[in-house]
This record gives structure tokens, C-alpha cells and sequence, in this order.
């Protein structure tokens, strides 16, 4: 097992960047800003975030495909079975590219929220 890994971290309202981190559930928490919770992600990715994250009511990120909302710092890394690994420099510009369009640039959910027209 790698004791350091390439990841790509994102932060609400800033753009995505790669780091080096130590690979232990601490690191992460740290950086999560709590309980770690498993994402998938892309194939052999997961994005993780804090578990408690909208409880806690932590600033809006990203939107999934799936229509979610990931909230509070993430982060992408690879994985090799049931172990973290890497990212590939190919495989973290993707990540910083995918993150660039689907991550959330306002800095609270009543923007996405339109109101009705008044019926007149």
C-alpha cells in the first residue's frame, strides 16, 4: 500500500488541484472535516466527502449526474480493489476537468431555485 497518494481535491466555490497526501483515514477526516463517506465515482475512482456534510449544512460543491448534491471539500482518488491508489497525471486532469463542470461556482442552493412567475 502507497503511504502517499496523488489526489485531486475540490473545495466549495474554488477551482479543483491536485496534492500529495498521506494515505490514512485521519488525513482524510482532516481534510473532509469529519466522517468519511464513499462516493463512486468514475471506474477505479471514488469521491470522497463528509459524511455529515448537509447535517451540518457545509457549502454546496458539486451536482451529480444523479441530480445529488455533494457538499464541503472532496476529494477524488483512485482505487485498486479495496485499496486507495493514485491517480494517474492523465487520469487527474480528467478529474480537474470534470470538476470544473459539474462543481457549483455560487455559494448558496437558493441560486439554483427560481421563482414561479406570479400568475396574473
Amino acid at each position: 500500500m502507497e503511504s502517499k497518494l496523488n489526489v485531486v481535491i475540490k473545495e466549495p466555490g474554488k477551482d479543483p488541484f491536485v496534492k500529495e497526501i498521506e494515505n490514512d483515514l485521519t488525513t482524510y477526516q482532516e481534510i473532509l472535516g469529519g466522517m468519511m463517506e464513499m462516493v463512486p465515482f468514475e471506474k477505479g475512482q471514488v469521491l470522497l466527502c463528509n459524511e455529515e456534510g448537509k447535517l451540518k449544512g457545509l457549502e454546496p460543491n458539486l451536482i451529480l449526474p444523479s441530480g445529488d448534491i455533494i457538499v464541503g471539500t472532496v476529494i477524488i482518488i483512485g482505487t485498486d480493489g479495496e485499496d486507495f491508489r493514485s491517480l494517474t497525471d492523465e487520469e487527474a486532469k480528467e478529474v480537474i476537468l470534470w470538476l470544473q463542470i459539474i462543481g457549483i461556482h455560487q455559494t448558496t442552493i437558493d441560486d439554483f431555485i427560481k421563482e414561479e412567475p406570479a400568475n396574473e
